[in-house]
């Protein structure tokens, strides 16, 4: 059966391909490495130099690339994990391998930095937690979460907000998944929802919209003809470009008071303010991906070990990098004329360093707890 040139395979089920696997792992790549671009734009950091990533709002973009990305493959993983063990034990065992080294290696370079140059960490930019607090705010990722209490930041490392939507979104996809009887689903998922808050449930289509676009491949749901694959593959991406240059975003921006939210929405949805803006982000690179499924390129033998060997250590490039820029802000002279380049290849040098202690051992760890 056909609709509007895509192939529906009735109940077989399908994978991802390789190439399409592979192009995932590049967006995620140049996802952190968009985050950290737009991190060391900081005018505290690099004096303007990089401040033009920052006035294009890129770094925030890159985050709601990693949510469907992560929908789309956490989607998949759950399809092949089975159960509601084997989900649980997964992802906590890929978040907590890596974010509690990253919490601990926070703690230690804000104390140095902060024994060197307390005026790097003023309360704008660090959330002075006591130990505590910031450990198990930090380890069950609820720094975010409006029904544990008001949101705080870890130290010095702002981006682990992000960790806190992506793991209630984890708990979410396990209920609606995993937990028999609808009415016992239901009260957890109203339950969970309050819990996380509306800023967390704000974004959660974003996520959703990956997790979508899984379902679509596992169905057999894609682009059959190839120009229908390049025209979603392309458009969408095209015109999601062209709304950023008008800035559009801005537009949307200005009002999400008016459609969405009351005084004060920017308290009220935190780091959903952006919520129009994220969801054509969201629905953009959705609709890309579905077109990719079809007409992802097949890269070379050694550029696809680059790229997994890069996708590799992304997720710790994305922990660890702030609180390390932090640090170089504490103790590197101020005239320094190498500056803007040091504040993006010393904190990717640091993540991939990481990378190879913890993430990299991530299937070592799962069979040493998992016996």
């Amino acid at each position: 059966m056909r609709r509007a040139g895509l192939h529906v395979a009735g109940r077989a089920s399908s994978d991802l391909s390789s190439a399409l696997s592979v192009w995932l792992d590049l967006l995620r790549v140049l996802a952190a490495l968009l985050v950290v671009l737009g991190h060391a734009g900081n005018l505290r950091f690099t004096d303007g130099d990089l401040h033009w990533v920052r006035e294009w709002t890129l770094a925030p973009d890159a985050v709601i690339v990693f949510f469907v990305v992560s929908g789309l493959v956490v989607g998949r993983a759950a399809t092949r994990d089975g159960s509601g063990r084997a989900y649980a034990f997964n992802r906590l065992t890929r978040l907590l391998s890596v974010v509690g080294p990253a919490l601990a290696l926070t703690l230690l370079l804000d104390a140095v930095g902060r024994a060197v140059d307390p005026g790097a960490y003023r309360p704008a930019h660090y959330g002075d937690l006591g130990l505590a607090e910031f450990l198990s705010r930090g380890l069950t990722f609820s720094q975010e979460w409006r029904g544990v209490g008001a949101p705080v930041q870890l130290g010095s490392n702002a981006p682990l907000w992000s960790l806190s939507f992506e793991a209630a979104y984890y708990v979410l996809l396990g209920v609606a998944l995993f937990v028999r009887g609808w009415w016992l689903r239901a009260a957890l998922l109203a339950a969970l929802g309050w819990l996380f808050g509306l800023s967390v449930l704000l974004l959660l289509p974003t996520w959703l919209a990956g997790l979508g676009v899984w379902h679509l491949i596992r169905t057999g749901r894609v682009p059959r003809r190839t120009p229908v694959a390049l025209a979603l593959a392309a458009l969408p991406v095209l015109a999601l470009v062209a709304t950023k240059l008008a800035q559009v975003d801005e537009a949307l921006l200005r009002a999400t008071p008016g459609w969405l939210g009351p005084v004060r929405h920017d308290h009220v949805f935190d780091f959903a303010q952006e919520v129009l803006w994220n969801a054509l982000i969201a629905a953009a690179l959705a609709l890309h991906l579905l077109g990719m499924a079809r007409v992802a390129p097949v890269l070379g033998e050694a550029a696809t070990r680059a790229v997994r060997w890069w996708a590799g250590a992304s997720f710790s490039i994305y922990v660890v990098h702030y609180p390390v820029m932090h640090l170089m802000d504490a103790v590197l002279p101020e005239d320094l004329p190498i500056k803007a380049v040091l504040f993006v290849v010393l904190p990717i040098l640091a993540g991939l360093a990481f990378a190879e202690a913890f993430e990299r051992t991530l299937p070592r760890v799962r069979r040493m707890v998992g016996g």
